[in-house]
């Protein structure tokens, strides 16, 4: 082997060990890399997980340090101010009291500005102290208290709306919600301590405006809710003779036409289904605020109702029909919250069927209230709302229940149930594309309570002696009706008939009815019977072929 050989080898083994160093040291990175994800995915959260219960420990103490003891101490403070005013009333003259009480009020003003760089979340609840204390002080000068420093009323509500009107002010300017919930909260207890019909249930008009105006304001929706529970709130206290003033628990003795107020108040809560669709006037918030304002709005209704208008409630509730059925349409037509203008629409409802009874009285009524049931259906239809109809065929059931437990059979009543529930039927069947129903169930409530009531209309419309020959009649009619529109449930109604027929045959008309009257139903169902065997039997060959 020569030199050169020897130089050649050395050189490719040389290259050879650079070429094995990078890939020892590519395999030790690729090595390297698994151990790290390892050990971060196993031992990291071991080792910090002492350190995050420190650091969720830390989090818990400063929380309860800032925030907590924050509110601790203003609330004692708060407290500690209002027993110090009370004190210096007692030991000194009204304008030595009165001047302590608004410069207390001041300072904790000026305290707030001057912590809100340094420490907002402080200031901010000296500020709400500071609101809460100017309403209170300003109420006390002529109400809810045995010092009278305002004896004149007119000037004592002046300074409350103009104290309100600057936290209004503030609360808009600041978009400030807790002192938008002050305001609220104040301009309702202002209500009841004033205890002036027309004042106190303007007063709760005002709140119920601003609530909605806050609300959006400030974007927090609580104090939409908030301003509805204060506005009828304030509205059951005068209607329950206002006993925080009066001290005496007991419904009024003359309405003064105050009642007005609240039919103002459900109106202006229902404008929030006509403002456009955010994210803070979300469908499910606007259905509950919905809700929420016809619940309580009901709850006074009912009260005015029984206790004024017991015998004289048919044009009441006529126009709150009226006027929710127009409501429904123009919410279904301007918005998209749907099922919305369903709930306006089945409250209008509601309201007519109470109304009729009030014009009818039972068992007339029900005549009316089963054809309301067809123009029920016809709104679902326009609405486009499942919801509509699935709610009138629970009333529906619930009418024939009443009806049938309630009162005498009325031929004019049966027949307009069993009508309403073919012609509903038949609606629905046709309509279901647009009102995208996927099942037959609704509208087999509606089958089913159209044969029950055929039955039932029958045997109280005819003589005894022609019930079962009618029935079979009436079974021929549902074949045909059948056969016309190729829908099989007719014809599930029609066997249905015909067996209850021939039970009733043989039950009761061989022992009553006269014998010709006998052979004439015998011979009838039998031919119908025999018939409708050869239809079935032929049916089923050509189903064979």
């Amino acid at each position: 082997m020569s030199s050169s050989d020897n130089v050649i080898d050395s050189n490719e083994i040389l290259r050879s060990l650079k070429r094995l160093e990078s890939r020892v040291l590519e395999l030790e990175s690729i090595v390297n890399a698994k151990h790290n994800i390892n050990y971060e995915e196993e031992d990291v959260p071991e080792l910090t997980n002492p350190v995050n219960n420190i650091n969720i420990g830390n989090v818990f103490e400063s929380k309860v340090g800032e925030i907590g003891l924050a509110w601790i101490g203003n609330i004692v403070l708060l407290f500690g101010i209002i027993f110090l005013v009370q004190f210096i009333r007692d030991v000194s003259s009204p304008l030595i009291s009165i001047t302590f009480e608004y410069t207390a009020v001041v300072g904790v003003f000026v305290l707030s500005r001057f912590l809100k760089k340094a420490y907002s979340y402080m200031s901010s609840i000296f500020n709400f102290n500071g609101h809460l204390l100017l309403a209170f002080f300003t109420l006390r000068l002529h109400f809810f208290t045995d010092e009278v420093f305002v004896n004149n009323t007119s000037i004592s509500i002046l300074l409350l709306m103009l104290v309100i009107g600057f936290q209004v002010f503030v609360a808009i300017k600041n978009s400030s919600r807790s002192v938008s919930a002050v305001a609220l909260i104040f301009l309702g207890i202002s209500a009841i301590a004033i205890n002036q019909v027309h004042i106190m249930l303007s007063f709760s008009v005002l709140i119920a405006v601003l609530s909605i105006y806050l609300s959006i304001r400030t974007s927090w929706i609580k104090l939409l809710f908030l301003g509805i529970f204060l506005a009828y709130f304030v509205n059951i206290i005068w209607f329950l003779n206002n006993p925080f003033v009066n001290e005496k628990l007991e419904i009024i003795k003359s309405h003064e036409y105050g009642y007005s107020y609240f039919f103002v108040i459900a109106l202006v809560f229902s404008s929030i289904a006509l403002i456009r669709k955010t994210e803070l006037f979300s469908k499910p918030i606007v259905i509950s605020a919905v809700i929420l304002n016809g619940i309580s709005f009901s709850i006074l209704l009912f009260a005015l109702i029984n206790t004024f208008f017991l015998n004289d409630y048919v044009i009441l509730l006529g126009a709150v029909s009226l006027g929710c059925l127009i409501y429904g349409v123009i919410v279904q037509l301007k918005t998209e919250y749907r099922t919305t203008s369903a709930l306006y629409a089945l409250y209008g409802f509601v309201c007519m069927s109470i109304a009729f009874f009030g014009i009818y009285g039972y068992p007339r009524t029900y005549f009316l209230l089963a054809i309301q049931s067809l123009l029920v259906v016809s709104f679902a239809i326009w609405f486009r709302s499942k919801f509509i109809v699935f709610m009138n065929s629970i009333l529906f059931i619930l009418l024939l229940i009443f009806y049938h437990s309630t009162s005498p059979q009325l031929n004019g009543v049966n027949i307009s149930f069993t009508l309403a529930a073919l012609i509903s039927a038949r609606i629905l069947n046709l309509q279901k594309e647009r009102l995208t129903i996927k099942t037959d169930f609704l509208r087999n409530i509606y089958l089913i309570s159209a044969f029950i009531m055929m039955m039932i209309t029958i045997y109280h419309l005819v003589p005894n002696s022609f019930i079962t020959m009618s029935w079979a009649f009436v079974a021929i009619l549902y074949f045909f009706v059948s056969w016309l529109l190729n829908n099989v449930k007719y014809r599930y109604m029609a066997l249905g008939t015909i067996i209850i027929a021939v039970i009733y045959l043989f039950i009761v008309d061989l022992a009553t009815i006269e014998l010709v009257y006998r052979v004439l139903a015998l011979m009838l169902i039998a031919a119908f019977s025999i018939g409708i065997s050869i239809y079935y039997s032929k049916l089923k060959g050509k189903t064979k072929a």
